[in-house]
């Protein structure tokens, strides 16, 4: 698959925005379905992909498993190199701790981090309701992981502009403060 640039702005929402804003969506579009999201968060005992600005995860959703390395440029964008994987290749990295070869593998190869001990470091689950436009997406999430739950809003942009102004608009119509201190999933579902 793919290098692609994503240019994102998320914010924590309360369960009562959750619902409403997605009962909301939902009379507006009577397409829209919810849809179970699970990401596995893998690194090695030492965490050298996160000290390195990066993570990898393994994402199952819609019976299709994504492996995905994300490289941070800022706190808004990063890079998403992601190659589709078999059951037997998921086994591998969790179990084995064996990447299976492809653009992730050879990213992490350029990095020189290819050859860590991978384990899985966090795991999420995820209800998912994605609003999608022509120059963004607007994604609600209800989330689950290490015996908590919460809910976040994200809005995807072909520029940062554009996901800033639209996330505030949200916020302004749904009634909702933007999160000034936002942590990622990937630090919820490895830190908490």
């Amino acid at each position: 698959m793919p290098r692609a640039n994503e240019i994102e702005t998320r914010t924590f929402i309360s369960e009562q925005n959750y619902i409403n804003i997605t009962a909301s969506f939902l009379r507006a579009d009577s397409h829209l379905e919810f849809f179970d999201v699970a990401n596995y968060y893998i690194d090695d005992a030492s965490f050298t992909l996160e000290s390195n600005k990066c993570y990898l995860r393994i994402r199952n959703e819609k019976n299709t498993l994504e492996l995905t390395l994300k490289k941070y440029i800022s706190d808004s964008e990063c890079v998403e190199i992601s190659d589709n994987i078999s059951e037997t290749d998921f086994s591998l990295i969790t179990e084995s701790h064996i990447l299976p070869a492809g653009e992730v593998s050879d990213a992490l190869s350029e990095m020189g981090l290819n050859k860590l001990t991978f384990i899985k470091v966090g795991e999420m689950q995820t209800k998912r309701l994605e609003l999608e436009r022509e120059d963004y997406k607007i994604i609600l999430d209800s989330n689950k992981y290490n015996e908590k739950s919460d809910y976040n809003l994200e809005v995807e942009a072909i520029d940062k502009e554009l996901a800033s102004t639209t996330l505030e608009r949200l916020a302004e119509e749904y009634h909702f403060k933007i999160s000034k201190n936002y942590k990622s999933k990937y630090q919820r579902a490895v830190h908490s």
